[in-house]
């Protein structure tokens, strides 16, 4: 077993099994194989920022907009909503728990 700690999950995949993805110390999905498709607005960005060294693969990269929230006053709901194009007043309100789904868990009021 590694804990490999990166934000290019392109590199992640050759060499996890399964990937537990982070944001402001919590976690928000688990994506049980590299090539799953994300539930996670948080995921979903990550994935698509990586870098294509290819020119023909290259796309625009969209910035997340919003502000980071500090890690030591974190807002009363979900960490990622202040960014997340999802976000509802129920995320704003109440932290999303990590569902019960065994296969691909993740903590999102409105997963994609």
């Amino acid at each position: 077993t590694y804990l490999f700690i990166s934000h290019d999950l392109g590199l992640v995949r050759y060499f996890c099994d399964r990937i537990m993805v982070m944001y402001l110390g919590s976690v928000v999905e688990v994506l049980p194989d590299p090539r799953t498709a994300p539930r996670h607005p948080y995921t979903q960005a990550l994935m698509q920022s990586n870098f294509a060294p290819d020119p023909a693969r290259r796309r625009v990269i969209e910035p997340l907009k919003g502000e980071i929230p500090s890690p030591f006053a974190l807002p009363p709901g979900c960490a990622f909503a202040a960014r997340c194009p999802r976000a509802s007043d129920l995320c704003r309100r109440q932290p999303p728990a990590l569902d019960d789904d065994a296969t691909h868990p993740v903590a999102c009021f409105h997963p994609l």
